[in-house]
């Protein structure tokens, strides 16, 4: 879903390098202090999941859709499930849902991101216009001491990743980012690219920009990679992940979690 890219237009003139690096230094400080930011909040994040389980085999796709009640206290997010393909539900985790999935879309990417700790490379890609407004485009690369978590069947690793991300030259705000995830050959996981787009948003009077929709992609081996056997060719799946996020409001001592229509 490209609803961003969209709407950009052609490429505009480079700003000169004193220019990329204020720039640079401002998207670096938002993305460092972003969740610290923002306020406690509770928002619906709508999920629509399609699953190829054998990745050359298209008639044979499933698809499934939940929502969860994001809660955002204490610049930290959990989730509860509500619903599953339409029907509420209870006592259902985040990680109980099975499948591929994602987390730390509410700040905790892009500081990890821009720790200096984490040895990331930025670089000057291109400017572009969009309804009006300069987005500056940075090309980014977090090498594997410090990457991405992959949650394979028997063990969990990093990786490297890199991307890019549009942000707001003057106020250094996020406006989306890209990834892709570098896959070792000894991986389940074939390929894994995340995209999350933010706008601004109103929560209790004030505007903040948020997430509005991410987009999840993974090709990963049906099996463990060890349960191959020997000369059998491995069986790749494919998942997309579509995420909505709505109805964002404060959160405060008298919220209260609802489960759809249940009584």
């Amino acid at each position: 879903m490209c609803i961003f890219i969209a709407a950009v237009s052609a490429p505009a003139q480079t700003p000169d390098a004193a220019e990329q690096a204020r720039a640079l230094a401002a998207v670096r400080d938002y993305a460092l202090h972003y969740a610290e930011r923002l306020p406690d909040f509770i928002c619906t994040q709508v999920t629509q999941r399609t699953y190829y389980p054998i990745e050359d085999f298209r008639r044979q796709v499933r698809h499934d859709a939940f929502e969860e009640q994001v809660t955002f206290v204490g610049h930290k997010e959990s989730y509860t499930v509500t619903k599953v393909n339409g029907n509420a539900v209870t006592n259902i985790g985040h990680d109980q849902l099975g499948g591929i999935r994602s987390s730390g879309e509410f700040g905790t990417l892009l500081a990890h991101t821009f720790d200096p700790k984490a040895g990331g490379d930025f670089r000057w890609d291109r400017q572009v216009t969009q309804k009006g407004q300069k987005i500056y485009i940075f090309s980014f690369r977090v090498p594997q001491p410090s990457g991405y978590a992959l949650v394979e069947s028997n063990r969990t690793i990093l990786v490297a990743y890199k991307g890019v991300l549009y942000a707001d030259p003057h106020t250094g705000a996020v406006l989306r980012i890209e990834m892709q995830c570098e896959i070792p050959k000894d991986s389940e996981y074939k390929a894994l690219d995340l995209t999350v787009d933010f706008k601004p948003t109103e929560v209790a009077g004030r505007e903040f920009t948020l997430p509005f929709h991410y987009h999840l992609y993974s090709r990963k081996l049906a099996g463990a990679l060890g349960q191959v056997p020997a000369g059998r060719v491995p069986i790749v799946s494919e998942t997309t992940n579509e995420a909505d996020y709505k109805a964002y409001r404060r959160f405060d001592a008298d919220s209260s979690i609802t489960f759809g229509n249940a009584r």
